[in-house]
């Protein structure tokens, strides 16, 4: 795996943290806001398709 992709797919990894998104997301309704949709499953994606195709 390249340095960079791999750099890159180190900090996606670091930064999955399903329960801070739903920290975030019933913060955002307590303080009567819409909530974020879901990036979560976004971010999982992308790190899958970085070690596939490294």
């Amino acid at each position: 795996m390249g340095s960079r992709r791999a750099q890159v797919l180190e900090r996606i990894e670091a930064s999955l943290d399903a329960q801070a998104e739903h920290y975030w997301q019933l913060l955002a309704l307590v303080r009567g806001e819409e909530p974020s949709p879901p990036t979560s499953p976004d971010y999982l994606w992308l790190a899958q398709a970085l070690r596939t195709h490294s």
